[in-house]
């Protein structure tokens, strides 16, 4: 039989005789209630708040405790510390902003979706991540999926670009690409080395430009796509060093794709000449944090102290916006010096060095004013003149040591070429491969 609103008052102590031991846990969390479901409506209303993310299982959660803690106020211990963690949940929350200088992180959880760790990758104690052997997945962007590229960046999600299937297969050696057969591995060999721009991070399998390269090249060659995401001339230089040998056989060729990962390190005082001090730290692969971090601001911060106490590991430092270009020439110094290094390793092996400059967006660059977190401390509108500056350096380089430098143009390339500020779409992946092939026949062969 349902209680009556009477017996309900009386039950909690709201009618005489009052019993205020009752009645006020229950007001407070009654009082909660209400505040979180309005908080959760404005939020709604004013496009704060998406459903399934991590701030909407944060109201979800503390509404819930509060709700649970009002109906067994009888039990006024409980009720009182379960009331007590909420306010502390919420007060973490609404001074995430004040709080983040202080302790380095947003208490207030994300408006986003929670990620799975990556499964495409594997750690990798010197390189730190590399692509997992033998593995093959199929993945879909449908908003919730981060894998691929996450807005605002992407300026193909709304055109339907990724309303597709993306195949993603690393073959035996773990390089992106098919499995090499006894016939292609007698064939002379070109390794192409890069980030996530030569892995192809937005492109499906068969139209990376690595694979559409070994097309342009009529298959005279073997290319194969040493890319990984992330990875900067520090890590193609140790892949270079001591990962060559992956197949006993020297390649007539390798090819580097680089400097936008270098960019990372754009303004980082005091750099370490392998980027070891912010790069490197960035790209480390850590333990996922515990679910109730996503959306427990205390949890988190408790998280993240004891990680901080106990992780060998240290967190990359955190940088703040920078209004104007800093002093550059510390990065410039070392990226030649990777460049100078890698081109010196080849030559001792009898392998031609191909370097090409990195091509980015510049429309899209040029139209979006603000600091962006990738690199950090740089404008979006600064990003191609110091890559440009990169490029240059590169060019120089090369020229120097009898490499091959080779300019795809950024006047060839359009917005759709692109999914975001530097990957490319599959048009462009086609156009890239085009475009240089040409050069890399002539030297390779």
């Amino acid at each position: 039989m349902t209680m009556s609103r009477v017996s309900l008052g009386t039950y909690y102590g709201l009618r005489k005789p009052f019993n205020f031991t009752v009645a006020i846990p229950f007001l407070l969390n009654a009082l909660g209630l209400s505040l979180v479901l309005i908080a959760f409506i404005v939020a709604l209303i004013m496009g704060n708040l998406i459903v399934g993310t991590n701030r909407f299982y944060f109201f979800t959660y503390v509404f819930a405790l509060l709700l649970c803690a009002a109906i067994f106020s009888k039990h006024v211990h409980l009720s009182l510390a379960v009331f007590l963690w909420c306010l502390l949940e919420l007060g973490l929350a609404a001074s995430s902003r004040a709080l983040e200088s202080v302790v380095g992180i947003a208490l207030l959880p994300s408006n986003t979706f929670s990620v799975a760790r990556d499964s495409r990758f594997a750690y990798h104690p010197q390189l730190q991540r590399v692509p997992r052997a033998n593995w093959s997945e199929t993945i879909r962007y449908d908003g919730r999926n981060q894998k691929l590229i996450a807005p605002p960046w992407n300026n193909f999600f709304e055109s339907g670009y990724f309303d597709q299937d993306f195949v993603f297969s690393h073959n035996s050696l773990g390089l992106r690409g098919p499995e090499p057969t006894p016939d292609d591995l007698r064939m002379p060999l070109i390794f192409v080395y890069g980030g996530s721009t030569t892995y192809d991070w937005t492109v499906t399998q068969g139209d990376t430009w690595v694979e559409q390269l070994q097309s342009a090249l009529n298959s005279r060659f073997t290319v194969l796509n040493f890319g990984v995401p992330g990875h900067s001339t520090t890590e193609h230089l140790i892949r270079t060093a001591f990962y060559q040998s992956i197949l006993g056989k020297s390649p007539a060729c390798a090819i580097y794709y680089v400097g936008w990962n270098d960019l990372t390190n754009t303004y980082v005082e005091n750099l370490d000449p392998t980027y070891a001090n912010y790069h490197s730290l960035l790209l480390a692969e850590r333990k996922p944090a515990i679910v109730a971090a996503r959306f427990s601001p205390t949890i988190l911060l408790a998280y993240t102290a004891a990680r901080r106490r106990l992780d060998t590991i240290p967190e990359a430092p955190s940088l703040e916006a920078q209004a104007r270009p800093g002093d550059v020439s510390q990065l410039e110094r070392f990226f030649v010096e990777h460049i100078r290094t890698i081109a010196s390793i080849n030559r001792g092996r009898d392998v031609k060095s191909v370097f090409i400059g990195q091509i980015l967006n510049r429309d899209l660059l040029n139209s979006v004013p603000d600091v962006g977190p990738f690199p950090n401390r740089v404008r979006y509108r600064d990003m191609w003149p110091l890559q440009e500056r990169l490029n240059l350096l590169l060019m120089n380089t090369a020229t120097a040591l009898g490499a091959t430098y080779i300019d795809a143009g950024i006047n060839n390339f359009g917005k759709e070429d692109f999914t975001d500020m530097g990957h490319f779409s599959a048009t462009g992946a086609r156009k890239f491969a085009e475009l240089v092939s040409p050069s890399v026949e002539t030297f390779c062969k």
